[in-house]
């Protein structure tokens, strides 16, 4: 007599579709990096370029501390946000990548070494947003300053 013995679960995928669907996981990791740091230098370079080009945004900054004070907190803000995202992008693409390499021995990392965010591109992409953030600071504070002489 035949088993009527049934799984009671069935595997998803076979052990290939999981491998390529964790090894594709990397390069979208590094894809979404790539766009949030775009996005964010993209636009603290562009509020940068509104401050400096145009003579009513000096005039707003300058009219009043709170104005000044509140684009101050909202780029800088924005600085927080971005390095928070890099660090998140930075642990899953070093997660990923040791785990694929550990569940995976035989496998070498080379295939993959160009999408993975290394501890040097994730320093340069934080020191190049901040240095656009600071840079913001200062040409606000310089605004606020020359539209109020007297103030020390």
């Amino acid at each position: 007599m035949p088993s009527r013995v049934t799984l009671q679960r069935v595997c998803p995928m076979d052990e290939h579709e999981r491998f390529a669907k964790f090894y594709d996981l990397i390069p979208e990791i590094f894809r979404s990096y790539t766009a949030n740091f775009g996005w964010a230098v993209g636009l603290l370079t562009l509020v940068n370029g509104w401050l400096l080009s145009s003579e009513s945004s000096c005039k707003f900054i300058g009219d009043s501390l709170a104005a000044c004070l509140a684009v101050i907190v909202v780029v800088f803000i924005i600085g927080v946000l971005h390095t928070v995202s890099c660090w998140i992008f930075y642990r899953r693409s070093q997660e990923k990548i040791t785990q694929l390499t550990t569940e995976y021995k035989d496998l070498h990392p080379l295939p993959f070494k160009d999408y993975e965010i290394s501890k040097s591109i994730f320093v340069i992409n934080l020191l190049l947003s901040w240095s656009v953030v600071i840079c913001f600071i200062i040409l606000a504070t310089a605004a606020y300053a020359i539209a109020h002489p007297s103030v020390p």
